[in-house]
């Protein structure tokens, strides 16, 4: 099944989700941006070179990313915080979602860019807090203990 996503409920989601891109980016930053995974939008010359114009925000990126591991589909009013803290437990086991630049370790979304994006929807079944809390410590557990007998093999 594929992930859908929907951001024009975001309030001013033409200036919350898509960037501008810099006159002076390098071809080879986009290629590597768009790696990690970034979505460009461009146009062509008249040769039919692209010529990228805008790009989205990593962070909404992130966040559309983030309700299939956090068992949320939207972002509302009533529940951003508890959207907020699911991705900071994610991340706090696996490390953060944003590549800012090629040399910057990731970081995690903040609570205000999550605020930002109130009215962000998909597709993503919802999981109860219970539900999603044990399943995740049980993950969590699982990989430690896989980790645990790897360092006493060696």
């Amino acid at each position: 099944m594929s992930l859908n996503y929907d951001f024009e409920n975001i309030h001013n989601y033409k200036e919350v989700v898509f960037k501008k891109v810099a006159d002076d980016l390098s071809q080879k930053e986009v290629r590597r941006q768009i790696r990690n995974g970034a979505s460009y939008y461009y146009r062509e010359d008249e040769d039919g070179n692209k010529i990228y114009t805008s790009y989205m925000n990593p962070v909404t990126n992130a966040l559309i990313w983030a309700t299939l591991g956090i068992g949320l589909s939207s972002i509302t009013e009533a529940n951003y915080v508890e959207f907020h803290m699911r991705m900071a437990m994610e991340d706090a086991f696996d490390g953060g979602r944003i590549h800012e630049s090629s040399e910057d370790a990731p970081r995690s979304v903040t609570l205000a860019e999550v605020h930002q994006h109130i009215g962000l929807s998909t597709n993503v079944a919802k999981e109860a807090p219970t539900k999603w809390y044990g399943k995740r410590l049980k993950r969590q557990k699982c990989a430690e203990s896989r980790r645990v007998e790897k360092e006493e093999a060696a």
